[in-house]
């Protein structure tokens, strides 16, 4: 995974009270290859000839009979030039204004396991079913000869395209190779209160561009047939055709095989897939670029630099973070619809919306060169003297939460809950007999199930990815540290720390259950017990 990089800036001062920083960086991050060549993909457009030829086959990297010849099956982005413009202007003796922009490419990053997408090249063999029945797989004195067969007809390589019939193919996308990109700017505005204290306010904003994504389905049922056949026949998405009334039904219904040898023990609903030869395509190991998120915030600073014994630093940020995607990894929930990615845009599962962080350390005013006990005899000074107190404050907004749902949708997509009528308006989405005290009785659930509505089967639900007023619990959290320093020398001094993580034994519970139509849970009388006992964490360090 080679990548290269070429950077050029200067500074520009227009005035005594403008500054240009103006820069341009290009990168040129190649593709990843397997050293060997030694790799496969589907391949989409590639007609398959253990499928009658329908489109849809295995292709092999490298060179030699079957091979295509190539390297890998990535693209390289060859256009990722970034500029970079930073701006400084001071209005006043005491007041700085920057701001900025740039844009970031993000070189492709190894996905999933490093296995990923070595059919044909690799693989894992077991012993034949009939043969666990004793309890024994093999005996080490007849060697693989209870399945030589097996393991001989897979011995690497396999070059074929017919590979992983009714199994699930790798797939390299092409375009993924290509990096993605970040717009980032911001507006800063700083001034000085006093010689030692400082605020400042900041605009920060951040777009992503073809970004990763593994939400997709690539072999997802479209929904269409829904009234094509399901609506129309009932359960005739699950129907085999290998039963004569119900091959009667679909034959009248216009129905044909995807080729002549199709296993007539599929159902219906797998020979409707746009790949009917494979059971799912796996985007693990190259997933596609059709992510993208939107960040924005306001953030506000107070910093008293470190005078008179005081250093603290109070920030508070509101954001909302966007998007179709969470991470390189996707997001647990997948795409409701991948004909349709337009509803999985939500509230990321990363979004905090309001954020308070408090940090501070005090010398204590108490000992040789302070303002009380200056003058205290050695002894009295080692025990009482040089003491610092320290403590972070973290408070921040829970996690957005979505509803999942349970309804057949045929392998039609990942369910999700519908609101009710008013949810949200007439309708609270949390229980009015809820509250965060752990004095709550057992049994009464967070969530309002009135809010929400069960859709019924072949029924896409309405509910976003995640829902922005619906959360779960909040960080809350204070860390203290008190510490000693025992000087020896003029450099050299040991140090006593005693620290308190979670110093007021906060605890937050998991989060309610959150698929439909089961009852969202509560917290039971003993997790509640368990709860209440929370440790406080404690570390005492020794320093030199």
């Amino acid at each position: 995974m080679p990548s290269y990089a070429w950077y050029i800036q200067d500074d520009f001062k227009i005035s005594k009270k403008l500054t240009l920083n103006i820069g341009l960086r290009y990168d040129l991050p190649y593709a990843k290859v397997e050293v060997n060549h030694n790799i496969s993909t589907f391949n989409p457009g590639l007609p398959n000839p253990a499928a009658g030829g329908i489109l849809g086959a295995m292709e092999f990297a490298g060179s030699g009979p079957g091979r295509d010849g190539k390297s890998g099956f990535y693209q390289t982005r060859y256009n990722a030039f970034g500029p970079r413009l930073g701006v400084a202007y001071q209005l006043g003796s005491k007041t700085v204004i920057r701001a900025g922009g740039a844009i970031f490419y993000q070189p492709t990053r190894e996905d999933g396991n490093a296995d990923n997408g070595v059919q044909g090249f690799g693989g894992s063999y077991s012993a034949p079913a009939n043969y666990f029945g004793s309890g024994i797989a093999l005996q080490l004195s007849s060697g693989f000869l209870p399945f030589a067969s097996q393991v001989q007809a897979n011995k690497p390589p396999v070059i074929d395209p017919g590979l992983q019939l009714f199994g699930s193919p790798y797939y390299w996308y092409p375009p993924k190779g290509r990096a993605p990109y970040f717009g980032d700017y911001q507006l800063t505005i700083e001034h000085n209160v006093t010689p030692g204290s400082l605020i400042r306010l900041t605009y920060h904003g951040n777009r992503g561009v073809k970004l990763q994504a593994q939400q997709q389905n690539l072999n997802q049922l479209d929904p269409k047939y829904w009234s094509i056949y399901g609506t129309r026949l009932g359960q005739t998405l699950q129907t085999l055709y290998n039963n004569p009334a119900d091959a009667a039904v679909l034959n009248a219904n216009g129905f044909q095989l995807p080729w002549p040898t199709y296993p007539l023990a599929q159902q219906l609903q797998q020979a409707l897939r746009p790949y009917p030869q494979y059971n799912s395509i796996g985007i693990n190991a190259g997933a596609l670029n059709d992510g993208h998120i939107t960040f924005n915030d306001f953030e506000a600073t107070f910093e008293h630099r470190f005078s008179h014994g005081l250093y603290m630093l109070n920030s508070y940020t509101f954001s909302k973070l966007i998007g179709n995607v969470d991470s390189e990894i996707g997001n647990q929930a997948g795409a409701q619809n991948t004909y349709n990615r337009r509803p999985d845009k939500a509230v990321s599962s990363a979004d905090r919306p309001q954020t308070l962080s408090i940090a501070v350390v005090y010398d204590l005013p108490v000992g040789k060169g302070k303002a009380f006990g200056s003058r205290m005899p050695k002894v009295a000074n080692a025990i009482f003297g040089d003491w610092r107190i320290s403590a972070i404050q973290r408070y921040q907004s829970g996690a957005p939460l979505g509803i999942a749902s349970n309804q057949n949708l045929f392998g039609a997509g990942n369910p999700r809950a519908s609101f009710a009528a008013g949810a949200g308006v007439t309708i609270p989405l949390i229980n009015p007999a809820w509250n965060s005290s752990d004095a709550v009785a057992a049994g009464v659930s967070e969530l309002n199930k009135a809010a929400f509505v069960f859709p019924a089967n072949m029924t896409y639900g309405n509910t976003p990815l995640r829902i922005a007023q619906l959360r779960g619990p909040k960080t809350i959290n204070e860390d203290i540290a008190v510490l000693k320093n025992f000087h020896i020398a003029e450099k050299r001094y040991f140090e006593f720390r005693l620290s308190a993580f979670n110093a007021l034994n906060r605890h937050i519970s998991q989060g309610p259950t959150r698929t439909w139509p089961a009852p969202p849970s509560a917290l039971s009388p003993a997790r509640r017990a368990t709860l209440a006992k929370c440790p406080v964490g404690y570390e005492v360090l020794l320093l030199t």
